[in-house]
């Protein structure tokens, strides 16, 4: 799933890439540790949404709100695509989101 922003005269979006081991993974960890199971695709984009506007490459589920009881801080590496890098003819920058795991560490960013 892609989903587009628009920012004044820049073309932006924000995506998780899709039939990655990465985003699988992603989902397999979040429903192994969040206290009502909720389809990914149901909150997908509003995570996108979340980490891109906070500028973070990470989000937090708070201990209270997950079954291990511990702050846990899901990762990702950004990769930010050109157009130039992918010939888009759109003239879209991609924000790609690639899930590295979580951990119980405090803000890196």
């Amino acid at each position: 799933m892609v989903y587009p922003f628009e920012n004044e005269n820049i073309h932006v979006r924000a995506e998780f890439p899709y039939h990655f081991k990465s985003t699988d993974q992603l989902e397999i960890d979040l429903m192994s540790v969040i206290m009502e199971p909720i389809p990914f695709f149901a909150f997908h984009d509003s995570l996108l949404l979340t980490l891109f506007h906070s500028k973070k490459d990470y989000f937090l589920i708070p201990a209270k709100k997950n079954k291990k009881r511990r702050n846990l801080y899901f990762r990702f590496d950004v990769q930010i695509l050109k157009p130039k890098d992918y010939n888009s003819p759109s003239g879209s920058t991609i924000f790609r989101y690639n899930y590295k795991g979580y951990d119980f560490g405090k803000e890196l960013s």
